[in-house]
């Protein structure tokens, strides 16, 4: 299959980054913060994400094909052009909750182009060198991905993905790294469980059925993933997903 195409040098990144965590420091923060119940949510917990947290980070490089993220303006705006039809199922059913999530120290590498071509692990690995560079504390070993345009009106190679390591601390922008604290914010935090390639299917859902019924208005922020366990070990109907979508 095609998103295991590249898994042969995903798995050497994979070695290169357990090599670089266990000369980190403990001790990174968590990005889930002070909750705000759903009478239907539920959340994986965060010992699920520990027995994952070592090779995680791969999935984000081997996605295949999905429609990811959502750009404000753009669902807020019907004059927009939709350049792909949505695909709403309304038999998902996806596990969900609303939380305040706190502020948090990312370092990031800008790529740009189309989400499914992207080069997560290059990506992956540059932050980890720069984390040796500038000897700062190991953030998480799992990344977090933002994804800043919506595919069905911004032009594959426009596309803005931050690929993100979470730190426990400040640092210092540098070169193509770039630092920045993500503000804290209220978040409509989904799981989903499913091969990759329905994730276009999984946006278009949340958007055109559960942020309606559940009556959120969105911010003005890009949407964003976490990936929740390996597809290396993992069957594609295994796989969790755990989508950020920022509401008031």
């Amino acid at each position: 299959m095609k998103k295991f195409k590249r898994l042969g040098t995903l798995f050497l990144c994979a070695t290169l980054i357990l090599s670089l965590a266990a000369c980190g420091k403990s001790g990174s923060e968590t990005t889930s913060g002070s909750e705000t119940t759903n009478s239907t949510a539920s959340s994986v917990s965060d010992d699920t994400y520990d027995e994952h947290l070592t090779l995680s980070w791969l999935q984000a490089g081997i996605k295949s094909g999905a429609d990811y993220s959502a750009e404000f303006e753009y669902r807020n705006n019907k004059n927009f052009v939709i350049m792909k039809p949505a695909i709403i199922r309304p038999e998902l059913e996806l596990k969900h909750e609303i939380k305040e999530v706190p502020a948090r120290n990312v370092i990031y590498l800008r790529l740009f182009g189309d989400y499914k071509l992207n080069d997560y692990c290059s990506a992956w690995m540059r932050l980890c060198q720069f984390i040796q560079e500038e000897k700062l504390p190991m953030g998480e070993v799992m990344p977090y991905c933002i994804y800043h345009d919506d595919p069905k009106v911004t032009p594959a190679e426009k596309l803005r993905t931050d690929v993100c390591m979470v730190l426990p601390s400040f640092a210092t922008a540098k070169g193509d790294i770039g630092f920045k604290q993500l503000a804290a914010g209220r978040y409509a935090i989904f799981l989903y469980k499913g091969p990759y390639e329905h994730l276009q299917a999984v946006y278009d859902t949340i958007y055109g059925k559960y942020i309606p019924e559940m009556e959120c208005s969105l911010r003005d922020e890009s949407s964003a993933e976490r990936y929740l366990n390996n597809p290396a070990d993992t069957a594609p109907e295994e796989l969790l997903t755990e989508i950020y979508i920022p509401v008031e």
